[in-house]
């Protein structure tokens, strides 16, 4: 080692041993008295004190500082500082000490850490001196203090610190100091973040406050210098035109003459706060308007095969007799309640929408096995959302009482229509009963009666010239009364249809063309020798007779196309004309009695009429009777 620069300064006598009781000199005993009161202090001092060696061994040590570390003196002085010097800290210690004993510093204060006993580390502050012997020997003096709990709060604090800064970045807060006097503005580093730049002064900064906003923040202000709170929410416009909504407020400082000084204060950004108050407006509006649909209103999101109800109104207990968190925490709970035979159309339909993003439209039942079915209907609007896969929003009524009302209307016109065909069939029983007795009766007797007015004259002898002009009238009378006895017998009961259908058809188209002077042309496709009930036949014949009569009186028509034929098990009437035409819909008028006819004669047969027209263009009427009953 090195030889240690003596220290010419003998201040202390440090020896642990005994006083001389006899001071050999004045100076003597002010050096003992000295060392007494050393040692006093030494032992007594609230501070923990050590007296070590260049080599870092202790030669004495107090109380204080046993306490300290948790060890005895005897434990420390068999020891040297690294025993218990935390090894982080070693080589700056032998580097204070090496500059110390150098003379190169007078003495040194840093905050190391101690080993206590217990095996935790503690925080020192260690002042540390040269303290020579009276024969001048180098050892150094050392004050400990024990600031654990000091250090421990600063970290605390600094935590804390750190802690708020990341709060004001989370919350985007910032703080503000304002200059009055100088009119100069210091921002933190949130504020500048909120604003995109740190406006100078006042006027720069209004001019960043959205303008609609700009004279409610100028008041505001000057109200504020006068003494009134300042606190408000305005909008600004940020540096890339985004528009934001802040919250600011201040305090004022004031001079002694009590003149304003300075405003400091906060910043913070809540436009994502705002827009969570009007995501929760328009929750609550959405809520409230649900609660008074009678109806189930729901958000259903599919992502790959898996769907689940993001949201559902407390009207499913009234569609499904499930509650809104029921379904959704479990959205099988509702699709489980799908009757059987609706399951495969509901999903179905469901898949088209999705893949078409078209209404989704669905009608069906729900039911709960030996307890209730009920009609519900879907509808619900789709939207496609990336990765999430697809949403829909919708309501689904319960419509089981328009159904039971369906079902009652729809008897009541089955009814209607069982009522109308046996009307019908009595009519044409009729017709054929009268159109029978007016041939068999009125007829034969009309015949017999023109025979009697033909053989007049010759019973009558020379009958004079004027009887027999009579008697040729009367004939001629009688010949019409028999046409009209036909026409009416046939209008009743068409005699063609007792030879067969389609020459009954026959017929009816050569009788029109002759009596309306149409020209008309019969298509027959139908297989030779078939057959048609009498039922079908006559509601066939009669719609054909209806529909060429409508040419006749309001077509004005150059050509007529007639076609029979069989197409799938049903029997299709074509009559289309080249006519007039009529504006679409005017067909559906309640005024046009004999189209309805047409219509219930089809209905009743169990077959359909489509009339198809526009100006101009003619008019084709198509009838689709089933040849067995449906």
């Amino acid at each position: 080692m090195t030889e240690q620069k003596k220290i010419p300064i003998n201040v202390f006598h440090i020896s642990g041993g005994r006083q001389d009781e006899n001071p050999r000199s004045a100076a003597d005993g002010a050096n003992a008295f000295s060392g007494e009161l050393f040692r006093s202090a030494f032992e007594q001092s609230a501070m923990g004190m050590a007296i070590g060696t260049p080599n870092g061994k202790w030669l004495k040590v107090n109380k204080r500082f046993c306490e300290i570390v948790g060890y005895d003196s005897a434990e420390l002085l068999i020891r040297n500082f690294e025993d218990i010097t935390h090894p982080d800290d070693v080589e700056a210690d032998h580097r204070f000490l090496r500059d110390l004993y150098l003379l190169k510093i007078p003495s040194y204060s840093r905050e190391k850490r101690y080993a206590h006993k217990n095996g935790t580390y503690l925080w020192v502050n260690v002042t540390v001196s040269l303290a020579p012997n009276e024969k001048g020997e180098p050892y150094h003096l050392s004050i400990i203090e024990d600031v654990t709990r000091r250090r421990l709060a600063e970290n605390a604090l600094r935590q804390s610190e750190r802690s708020l800064r990341s709060a004001h970045r989370v919350a985007l807060l910032g703080t503000w100091d304002w200059n009055i006097r100088q009119d100069i503005f210091t921002w933190s580093a949130e504020t500048y973040l909120i604003f995109g730049r740190t406006p100078p002064n006042l006027d720069a900064c209004l001019r960043q406050v959205h303008p609609d906003d700009r004279e409610f923040v100028k008041d505001s202000v000057d109200a504020a210098l006068r003494g009134s709170p300042f606190s408000i929410e305005f909008r600004i416009v940020t540096q890339g035109a985004i528009e934001r909504v802040v919250h600011m407020q201040g305090e004022l400082a004031f001079d002694v003459y009590r003149r304003p000084l300075k405003m400091a204060g906060t910043l913070q950004d809540i436009t994502d706060n705002k827009l969570e108050d009007r995501l929760r407006e328009s929750r609550e509006r959405l809520e409230s308007i649900s609660s008074n649909i009678p109806g189930m209103v729901f958000q259903l999101q599919q992502t790959g095969e898996a769907v689940e109800f993001t949201y559902v109104s407390d009207g499913s207990n009234e569609v499904c007799g499930l509650t809104s968190n029921d379904i959704a925490a479990n959205p099988s709970a509702f699709l489980g309640l799908l009757h059987r035979a609706e399951r495969e159309a509901f999903h179905e339909s469901r898949i088209r929408s999705a893949n078409t993003l078209s209404l989704w439209n669905w009608e069906g039942r729900l039911e709960v096995a030996g307890q209730w079915v009920k009609w519900v209907n879907l509808r619900a609007t789709p939207r496609n959302v990336g990765v999430r896969g697809t949403i829909w929003d919708g309501v689904i009524f319960n419509i089981s009482q328009s159904k039971e009302h369906e079902a009652e209307i729809e008897q009541s016109r089955e009814m209607l229509r069982a009522l109308s065909a046996h009307q019908m069939v009595v009519k044409e029983e009729e017709g054929r009963r009268i159109a029978r007795e007016i041939h068999d009766e009125l007829g034969q007797r009309l015949t017999v009666l023109r025979m009697d007015v033909m053989m007049l004259p010759k019973a009558l002898g020379a009958p004079s010239a004027p009887l027999t002009e009579a008697a040729g009238r009367m004939r001629e009378t009688i010949d019409g009364i028999l046409r009209i006895v036909r026409d009416i017998s046939s209008h009743l009961r068409p005699a063609a249809l007792d030879i067969g259908f389609v020459l009954a058809v026959e017929w009816l188209v050569e009788n029109f063309q002759s009596s309306a002077g149409i020209p008309c042309n019969f298509n027959n496709r139908l297989d030779e020798g078939m057959v048609l009930d009498d039922e079908r036949a006559t509601g066939v014949f009669r719609i054909l007779q209806e529909s060429l009569t409508n040419v006749a009186r309001h077509a004005n028509a150059g050509h007529i196309e007639v076609t029979l034929e069989i197409v799938e098990g049903h029997l299709h009437l074509h009559v289309k004309d080249d006519g007039a035409g009529f504006e679409s819909g005017r067909g559906n008028s309640k005024k046009t009695f004999g189209v309805r006819g047409m219509r219930e004669r089809a209905v009743t047969l169990g077959g359909e009429i489509m009339i198809l027209s526009s100006l101009g263009a003619g008019t084709a009427v198509f009838a689709s009777i089933p040849l067995l009953n449906e």
